[in-house]
């Protein structure tokens, strides 16, 4: 048997593309319209929709049909203010950070939603942890989708941000 006692996994999103979760771009084009879900109730996310929607009109110019902004986009204009303290528009840092975190809990929900077993995944993880600790080097959208797999399967996941 191999020794794995030094080895990194580098996966990268097609790993997790194979237990449901949407791509980027896939998540872009849900990010403003999702309201499926089993965890956050309807009103719920029809709220946290119009909060994103208002501030993508006002921030991005985005009118309610055509292209979205990107996620990075997005998550940067949002860090970069919301951190130095200034503000966009109507949008004080302590709003920034808070539409910042309703878009953090949106990304997570359509993950949720979308998750499903995958037994070769499920197969590979523990074949490659046999009691030992399993080092992925992931992409920072699939940072949730570790703690679903460290969960279900029992496993000491560590996550390597280059």
């Amino acid at each position: 048997m191999m020794n794995l006692d030094k080895t990194v996994l580098f996966v990268g999103a097609g790993f997790s593309k194979a237990s449901g979760i949407k791509s980027t771009k896939e998540l872009e084009e849900c990010f403003l319209n999702f309201s499926l879900n089993t965890v956050t109730p309807e009103p719920l996310q029809n709220q946290i929709t119009e909060i994103l929607k208002k501030y993508y009109r006002l921030v991005f110019g985005w009118e309610d049909v055509g292209q979205y902004p990107s996620l990075d986009d997005h998550f940067t204009t949002l860090d970069l203010t919301a951190n130095s303290g200034h503000n966009i528009g109507e949008y004080t840092p302590r709003k920034l950070r808070a539409i910042r975190r309703l878009s953090i809990h949106r990304v997570f929900d359509i993950i949720n939603s979308n998750f499903s077993d995958n037994s070769r995944v499920e197969t590979f993880l523990k074949k490659m942890h046999n009691g030992k600790k399993i080092q992925l080097l992931l992409q920072i959208g699939i940072l949730h989708w570790k703690d679903i797999y460290t969960i279900k399967l029992k496993i000491n996941l560590i996550i390597i941000m280059g």
